[in-house]
Order: C-alpha cells, then structure tokens, then sequence
C-alpha cells in the first residue's frame, strides 16, 4: 500500500492506532478492516470521537466523554473508499 493511500485512509478518520515501524501487511488490513464497517461514534460537550465506554474498567469513567446533564449524540458511520465517511444514523439523547 503506497504512503499516500494511507494517509487518505488517516483523513477518512480512521481510529486505529499504528506505531511504526510495523510491517505493511499489517497496516494494509487494520486499515482494510475499517472499511464498510458500522462503526459507533459518541459526541457530547467535551468529546467527538469513537465510543470507547466499552474498553473502560468497571469503576472507571472518563470524564471528557461525560456530558453535563449527560446529553449526547450517538453516531453510526461507516468508511468507503469512493464516498468518504457517511453518517448512517444519527440519536440525540438529551
């Protein structure tokens, strides 16, 4: 996969996290396994980005991703290479 190809992908908003050096293939399919996917973004006051809340401990919340009164927008989106990021559902919770 050439370097520009992954940039794009990095543009897109893709939440992977990639510490490199690391081998191509390996990049090309976290990259890959974006794509056409439903993926879960939360939006509340201090907040934007992948819902996360499912990889927290138990007993611990993250306080940016807390909104006062606990209002948020839960996002459905999904990545393609040939339209961008499209929102596929939007829910306000207030």
């Amino acid at each position: 996969m050439d370097f520009e190809v992954v940039l794009d992908h990095i543009g897109m908003g893709f939440d992977d996290f990639i510490s490199l050096p690391e081998r191509l293939d390996l990049v090309k399919d976290r990259l890959i396994n974006q794509l056409d996917q439903t993926h879960i973004y939360i939006e509340t006051a201090t907040y934007f980005g992948p819902d996360r809340r499912r990889m927290e401990a138990p007993d611990f919340t993250n306080e940016q991703r807390r909104s006062i009164p606990h209002s948020h927008t839960r996002m459905e989106i999904r990545r393609r290479p040939d339209t961008g990021v499209e929102i596929l559902r939007r829910q306000i919770f207030a």
